[in-house]
């Protein structure tokens, strides 16, 4: 008999010796050829490459992502100081404070791309205790005219006393920004339902939970979302939300999505609490 599992050969025939019946048999061991160590090598150094293309893919669409809205602002700046200058007589005070707009921008690029870079060598963020609600007050503000002009109407509730949490400002921000505008541009469409954004942070056990609610057309699949590259926009590049999770998994926190009841989606993610606060 043969076994095709362990590449065997079993032979056995029926002789007779002096008169005595008896058995006798043969058994072959065929293995199949393994692949010479040089091919295995060269298999690894393939992957290995294959996974340094894509990280580096991934690490260039974060970049752009990221760093579209201030380089946005820094044109608009330099656009309008140009235009101060060439007034008759030149506006020197409002050139003045469009130049100092091209710098914020600036500086907000390059700590953009630094964050950016240190996520994707794994190493641990600059982490200082930071106020949630005074960050979610600065990011509503720097997203207002957007709220603005789609009419959505914003509950922010914050727990009195909430501690500080543990993190890095920047990133955290940048976490909020991304979750905000999806939430603000999920309800573009909304006609029938009203545009409802509601914002909440409250301290459960050792860590702060936020959570960011919309009234928005939902999301098929709350796992899919975060894999790079995923996006249910038309434009987008499928990176905001991939960052987001990166970003607080380096804070050793978590990042999730579920169904808001009757319609739209909630991200919610929590950091631990600063030790000075805890």
């Amino acid at each position: 008999m043969e076994s095709a599992a362990n590449c065997s050969r079993a032979i056995a025939s029926f002789e007779e010796h002096r008169g005595v019946p008896g058995w006798s048999g043969m058994f072959t061991d065929r293995e199949e050829p393994r692949p010479p160590k040089t091919s295995v090598s060269k298999m690894h150094t393939k992957l290995a490459e294959a996974n340094r293309v894509a990280t580096a893919a991934e690490m260039a669409a974060s970049v752009v992502h990221e760093i579209s809205q201030p380089l946005s602002a820094l044109l608009m700046n330099a656009q309008a100081g140009i235009r101060y200058l060439s007034a008759d007589p030149p506006n020197i005070r409002a050139a003045q404070a469009a130049l100092d707009g091209i710098l914020r921008c600036g500086r907000d690029v390059s700590e953009t791309i630094k964050s950016i870079r240190a996520l994707f060598k794994r190493s641990d963020p600059c982490r200082t205790p930071v106020e949630l609600g005074s960050v979610i007050r600065d990011v509503l503000c720097l997203l207002g005219e957007a709220i603005r002009q789609r009419g959505i109407a914003v509950k922010v509730s914050i727990e009195d006393d909430l501690p500080s949490a543990s993190g890095n400002k920047l990133q955290i921000q940048q976490v909020l920004i991304n979750l905000i505008s999806n939430a603000i541009e999920s309800m573009e469409q909304n006609t029938y339902w009203s545009r409802e954004l509601d914002i909440t942070a409250h301290r459960v056990n050792d860590s702060i939970t936020t959570a960011i609610a919309d009234r928005g057309h939902g999301l098929s699949d709350h796992e899919k979302i975060f894999d790079a590259f995923f996006t249910t926009k038309k434009n987008g590049m499928g990176m905001g939300l991939r960052i987001s999770k990166t970003i607080i998994e380096a804070h050793d926190g978590v990042l999730w999505a579920c169904p808001r009841q009757e319609r739209g989606t909630v991200f919610t993610f929590s950091l631990p609490i600063s030790e000075k606060a805890a």
